[in-house]
């Protein structure tokens, strides 16, 4: 998976590994704590070749394919028309809990145009951070508080709000 452009997200969280593991593996997961997620429904689940759809706030329908299931996380592909990119989740365990990685490669980007280098750069990567963040902030609430995340919790997005 490894490609030019690409975007992370860390947080760590006050549980075991083993907890956070189930809580991002359950089916439909994203629907208890994705903040932009208007709907996220199993396909196929679990597994390699697992898949399900996320339907965003903003009613754009994406359809996430599992590549590779892991004891500790996933690789996965999500699509919506000739929009892709490769998404990594991986939890690890540290002293104090556990912590989430996500990792983000857009598979939309012309490698060798440098239009496409600015605009991932100065627009594309800050907007992936801040959605990244809101997914890790709305898990961070959904394990503290055992509540729901609310659309918008966090403020909006301009691409999936």
């Amino acid at each position: 998976m490894k490609q030019l452009y690409s975007v992370s997200c860390s947080k760590k969280f006050n549980c075991g590994q083993d907890r956070l593991i189930k809580i991002i593996k359950e089916p439909g997961n994203l629907n208890l704590y994705h903040p932009f997620c208007k709907k996220n429904t199993p396909i196929h689940w679990p597994g390699d070749h697992a898949s399900d759809e996320l339907i965003y706030l903003n009613n754009k329908i994406f359809v996430r394919k599992i590549n590779h299931w892991y004891k500790n996380g996933y690789d996965l592909t999500i699509t919506c028309n000739n929009i892709s990119a490769d998404v990594q989740w991986r939890v690890l365990a540290n002293k104090s809990g556990s912590s989430l990685e996500i990792k983000i490669y857009p598979g939309f980007l012309d490698k060798g145009n440098i239009l496409n280098f600015f605009s991932f750069y100065l627009y594309i990567r800050p907007k992936l951070r801040s959605y990244l963040k809101s997914i890790l902030k709305g898990l961070d609430f959904y394990l503290t508080s055992n509540m729901k995340v609310q659309p918008n919790q966090f403020g909006r997005h301009v691409w999936f709000s």
